[in-house]
């Protein structure tokens, strides 16, 4: 945790007390692509966990390799392959949708988010 971060957290008294009792926190954020991120969010809303990690699993099967399918592997599916995975209607349009924005430059790569953070 950097020290601008523990300095923000130590603003709150309760936070303060706490981090002078335990230590600062030792979070690290899943440092998943932003493409990546926003399928996972769309394919968990208004599921439970499980049901959504199934169908997860079923998504990432149509595609080759072993890995989360790059956007462009994404836009070559048909919506009725995608719903073969467990995707409604909706889902398998916005899983689309989001991929070709991917293409198009519109949802940022981890390497783009990192230059935000830096500036």
């Amino acid at each position: 945790m950097s020290q601008r971060a523990l300095d923000h957290l130590r603003a709150d008294p309760t936070l303060a007390k706490l981090i002078d009792r335990i230590g600062p926190p030792k979070l690290r954020p899943r440092r998943l692509p932003p493409f990546q991120s926003l399928v996972h969010a769309i394919i968990h809303q208004q599921l439970s966990g499980k049901a959504a990690g199934t169908i997860l699993e079923l998504f990432q099967g149509l595609f080759d390799g072993d890995g989360f399918p790059a956007p462009e592997a994404v836009l070559k599916a048909t919506p009725d392959s995608l719903r073969s995975a467990g995707l409604s209607r909706p889902k398998a349009s916005y899983v689309l949708g989001i991929a070709q924005k991917a293409v198009d430059g519109q949802v940022p790569t981890l390497g783009d988010c990192d230059r935000m953070t830096d500036a």
